[in-house]
Parts: structure tokens; C-alpha cells; sequence
């Protein structure tokens, strides 16, 4: 009886190496194959034996485990594929954000820099040709919108990221702005 076990299990795992081996064409061939012998071994006009009709009912429900642990295979193996993907596309946009930031950040010291450079240029050499008066309403302008340029930036980089949003409130610096120009011009 052990030595027939044995077989069968001998039986059972060249059946499943078969099975594994071929394409979906030819297990389909295969499947329709077995069960047309399962349907005439359990016909009893054709009067198989016992014994033989338990093997083929054996040997069919192996090939049927074989099929679905096939498709099992394919339906893990498929979803793993669709998993990476979708993890490679986030880390795709992540990458794009972090790219954008830097482009962001640098044109913000850039725009900062160069806009610095240039009006603090400009109020040195007309110092001698304005009024105070005219002179400081230009630079509290020009302040206002060189703040207002870089805190858009800052702000478009913190959206672009989706972070918390913690800075200054603009609102009080333009306030403030406001409040030197009118004091300026009451002056």
C-alpha cells in the first residue's frame, strides 16, 4: 500500500510538471482532452472498472488543482505588476516634485538676488536726483513686490509638495508696506 502511495505521489508530481509546462493553448487541449476520458470512464455503457474509473477521477481532479494553482500563479504574479507599477508612478511624481522645488527654490534666490542687486543699484545712483521723499516711496514698492514675488514662490513650492503650510502672513507685510507708503506721503 506505501509503495502505491508512493506512485501515485510520483504519478501526481509528473502530471503537474506536465500540466506547468505547457501553453495555454495546449493545456486547454489538454483539459478537454481529460475530461472527455473522465466522461467516458464514468459512463457505464462502456462498463470500466472501478479501479480505473478512481484513478481517472483522481487524476482529473490533480489536473484540476494544477489549473487553478496556474491561475493563482498568474493573478499573484499579475497584481505584483500592477503594484510596481503603480509604486514606480508615485515615486515618478515624487522625483517631479522634488525637481520642481529645486527649480523653484533656485529661481526664488535668483529672482531675490538679482532683484536685490538691482534696486539697491538703481536707489544708489538716482539718490542725488530725488527727493527722500519720492526716494523711500520707490524702495517700499519695490520692497512690496520683491516679498510678494518671493513669498508666491515659497508658496508655490509648498503646494507643489503638499506641505503644511507654516511662513509668514503676507497680509501684515503688505499691511505694513501700506502703512510706510501713507506715512511717506503725509510726510
Amino acid at each position: 500500500m506505501r509503495e502505491l502511495s508512493r506512485l501515485n505521489v510520483q504519478v501526481y508530481s509528473e502530471i503537474s510538471a506536465y500540466v506547468f509546462s505547457l501553453d495555454m493553448i495546449n493545456r486547454g487541449v489538454f483539459a478537454t482532452n481529460i475530461e472527455k476520458l473522465l466522461v467516458y470512464s464514468l459512463n457505464e455503457q462502456n462498463k470500466v472498472g472501478e479501479d480505473v474509473q478512481q484513478i481517472i477521477v483522481k487524476i482529473y481532479d490533480h489536473f484540476q488543482l494544477v489549473l487553478y494553482q496556474i491561475e493563482n500563479t498568474n493573478n499573484i504574479f499579475s497584481n505584483s505588476i500592477d503594484e510596481a507599477k503603480e509604486n514606480f508612478q508615485k515615486q515618478i511624481k515624487s522625483v517631479e516634485k522634488e525637481y520642481i522645488s529645486i527649480l523653484g527654490i533656485f529661481a526664488a534666490i535668483v529672482l531675490a538676488f538679482v532683484g536685490g542687486i538691482t534696486f539697491s543699484t538703481s536707489v544708489l545712483q538716482n539718490i542725488a536726483d530725488a527727493s527722500i521723499y519720492r526716494l523711500l516711496i520707490i524702495v517700499d514698492f519695490l520692497t512690496a513686490v520683491i516679498i510678494n514675488i518671493i513669498y508666491i514662490l515659497v508658496k508655490l513650492i509648498i503646494i507643489i509638495n503638499e506641505k503644511p503650510q507654516k511662513f509668514f502672513n503676507i497680509k501684515r507685510v503688505n499691511l505694513a508696506c501700506t502703512v510706510i507708503a501713507i506715512i511717506i506721503i503725509f510726510a
